[in-house]
């Protein structure tokens, strides 16, 4: 079973959106893309469960926080986080169906793409 936190930085309620139902309905199918019994790196779930498959986004940044930043584009806090401690990897979910992968002993770039 996998624990997704709704909201982990707190700021998606702090703009006003209390419903924890309406964040988890942002995020749409997202979460079931991965499976905690499938030991294969998160990026490989999320490639082979989403049927149009997911490019890279390059120039993102991904705060401590989980927050996504983009050059000349508003902060996204993340709506979900999971993580995932057989692939030593935390999965982050925000608006607009952005996806952040990160390895959480910062080994690795993180991968960012969009489920759209």
């Amino acid at each position: 079973m996998i624990l997704w936190l709704v909201d982990p930085t707190g700021e998606i309620r702090r703009r006003g959106v209390t419903s924890t139902e309406r964040i988890q309905a942002a995020c749409g199918f997202i979460p079931s893309f991965f499976d905690a019994e499938d030991d294969r790196p998160c990026v490989v779930q999320l490639r082979e469960r989403y049927m149009f498959g997911c490019s890279p986004l390059f120039g993102v940044t991904i705060q401590e926080d989980g927050t996504w930043q983009y050059p000349d584009d508003p902060d996204l806090p993340p709506l979900m986080s999971a993580d995932f401690p057989a692939n030593n990897e935390r999965v982050y979910i925000y608006q607009h169906a952005f996806v952040a992968v990160v390895k959480t002993d910062g080994s690795a770039k993180p991968y960012c793409t969009r489920c759209d």
